[in-house]
């Protein structure tokens, strides 16, 4: 932190000593000078650079954005792990991380997403992309229930989709959020899916009594097919 800090100098003045507007530097070189190196041939060149962008705060956004479209892996590690740096204003940016296909940089972006909170509604198509990856898809149900009742409508368009790999994901995450997510999780009580309906009986078992038009789904949750819909929760 000392070391950063004391890189980040202000400095300078015009010919003839006239003031000249404040100017950041990392290492002695401006913001403009790292940016210029991102476009070097020499991918350990542009990675070191992303990584330093980060240093000059959301100013910087907007070409670490662009190195996620870089060509070399290590790059946009780079970049992401600058863009975790800067917090909220960079959530877009990191929900185009987490399509990368390199899993060090979906793991990165990840990491970075844990740690914001609340997280951002319009990430939620890509996390639920991230259902079946069994490294990831913990931590994006932990990501999309963080983001609670703005997280709910798009989560159960994504459950209503009958032929959607998806759902299983989406009602998981509405049973993580709670109370908001009462109406879709009754609707999945009676999904024709079993592990749909299983996954919903549970978590509305949770809600329970505070959630009273819960009591009627679970009651009928007696009667179901499966003796793990009838058990309760999972």
């Amino acid at each position: 932190m000392f070391a950063v800090a004391a890189s980040l100098l202000i400095c300078g003045a015009l010919p003839g000593g006239q003031p000249r507007a404040q100017e950041r530097l990392y290492e002695r070189r401006t913001m403009t000078d790292w940016q210029g190196d991102l476009k070097d041939l020499a991918p350990v060149v542009r990675a070191r650079a992303a990584r330093v962008l980060g240093n000059f705060g959301p100013a910087a956004l907007p070409s670490l954005t662009q190195a996620l479209s870089d060509t070399d892996p290590l790059v946009r590690l780079g970049a992401t792990e600058a863009l975790a740096r800067l917090g909220s204003p960079a959530t877009p940016a990191l929900g185009k991380a987490l399509r990368d296909s390199d899993r060090r940089v979906k793991k990165a972006a990840i990491d970075a997403l844990m740690k914001l909170r609340p997280p951002d509604e319009k990430l939620v198509p890509a996390l639920l992309a991230l259902h079946n990856d069994a490294e990831f898809q913990y931590a994006a149900i932990y990501i999309l229930s963080g983001i609670g009742a703005p997280a709910v409508p798009a989560l159960a368009e994504a459950l209503a989709q009958k032929d959607s790999a998806l759902r299983p994901a989406a009602v998981t995450a509405l049973g993580q959020i709670g109370p908001p997510a009462a109406g879709p999780l009754l609707q999945a009580a009676g999904d024709s899916d079993t592990r749909i309906r299983q996954i919903a009986v549970s978590s509305l078992h949770k809600l329970t009594p505070a959630t009273k038009q819960a009591v009627p789904a679970l009651i009928k949750a007696l009667a179901d097919s499966d003796p793990y819909v009838r058990r309760g929760p999972i």
